[in-house]
């Protein structure tokens, strides 16, 4: 077996993973595990010197959003959201690939991994009502 078909296998192993621990519907897309579109999952690209204390805040109020770090954003981190009727936020949305993705910059890896519970990717509009609340 190659390089490439143990990462191949490895990409189809997590997608299987993380639909039994979260429910969620990924697909493989080259050497990128993402989202499917009727997930309505997206990030939230935040500066790194703006992300630590919201994580501590929303960690303190029990709170916990999904975060990774996509090595072509090296000075961002990206909160995962789903979005069903959000508009606009501060920060610019991006597509999300989920580890153990690989891209030409490197890899994908958490910040802070999801959590079981019935909503692992919690709405993008609680995030940012979160978030407007630690800035207050």
């Amino acid at each position: 077996m190659t390089t490439l078909e143990r990462f191949d296998l490895r990409l189809a192993r997590t997608s299987l993973q993380y639909a039994i621990d979260y429910g969620w519907t990924t697909e493989v897309v080259g050497t990128r595990l993402v989202f499917t579109r009727t997930d309505h999952v997206v990030g939230i690209a935040v500066p790194e010197t703006e992300a630590a204390p919201i994580v501590a805040h929303l960690a303190a109020h029990r709170l916990s959003y999904p975060v990774v770090r996509l090595p072509e954003r090296p000075d961002d981190v990206v909160f995962l959201g789903t979005t069903h009727t959000i508009s606009s936020a501060p920060w610019p949305l991006v597509e999300v690939s989920l580890p153990p993705s690989q891209t030409s910059e490197g890899p994908v890896t958490w910040v802070v991994p999801p959590r079981r519970s019935p909503n692992p990717v919690p709405a993008l509009a609680t995030l940012l009502a979160a978030m407007r609340t630690f800035s207050r």
